[in-house]
């Protein structure tokens, strides 16, 4: 019974609106999307075992999925945005810094600009493990930087022992090429030692050890 009711007011339908049609009340594309409207509407009616009564509970709870769908919509604009701004911040550094002469704060920028690469990488849903293998060069490079601070040093304090008649050319090229090796496997209290008897001033190169050891335990300054 339900069906053929269904059925009579699907096929008055269309006599209406082809009666408009004939008549110039709706146009062709009014008409076309009517009939369209009618039949899909029709045909799923018919084809329900019975009809539901909507449930209005249900309708709001969609709507307010589409409220919430639609902020995350604009919360990842506006991260996509932030996130090109990022990328334009770190692509300047790089075009004003690279093959230029390093400025007394490198170290600094440098790991400024590592702190901007993480973020940049956690905004986007990348994992910590592939965050810190990106990141990983820069904590190389720097900690390079340090190490070789350490071995100017002993290369300055070698140089007036030399001019001091308390090392020959060979015994200082032989305490710069072991202070580089001991700092590649670095062992603070092995590299003390070994500058105790070789009598290297500790009190000079033990505040460069201090950086070396912060960076190793924080990756930072």
């Amino acid at each position: 019974m339900v069906n053929m009711i269904i059925l009579v007011v699907m096929i008055s339908s269309i006599i209406l609106i082809v009666y408009l049609l004939g008549n110039k009340k709706i146009g062709s594309n009014q008409f076309t999307r009517l009939f369209v409207c009618i039949m899909l509407v029709s045909l799923g009616f018919y084809c329900s075992d019975r009809l539901k009564e909507i449930d209005l509970a249900k309708m709001r709870i969609i709507f307010e999925q589409v409220k919430e769908i639609r902020k995350d919509i604009y919360a990842k604009a506006e991260t996509v945005r932030r996130i090109g701004e990022d990328l334009a911040d770190l692509t300047v550094f790089n075009v004003t810094h690279v093959g230029r002469f390093a400025s007394p704060d490198l170290q600094e920028k440098m790991l400024e600009t590592k702190g901007k690469v993480k973020v940049l990488l956690q905004k986007i849903g990348s994992d910590e493990s592939k965050i810190e293998s990106i990141i990983a060069p820069i904590n190389r490079t720097v900690l390079g930087d340090i190490k070789n601070e350490a071995v100017g040093k002993v290369e300055n304090i070698t140089y007036k022992m030399s001019q001091n008649n308390q090392l020959d050319s060979k015994q200082r090229e032989e305490i710069i090429t072991e202070t580089r090796n001991q700092l590649e496997n670095y062992d603070r209290d092995q590299l003390i030692y070994y500058f105790k008897i070789k009598g290297i001033d500790q009190e000079t190169v033990l505040p460069i050890l201090d950086r070396v050891d912060k960076f190793i335990k924080n990756k930072n300054f």
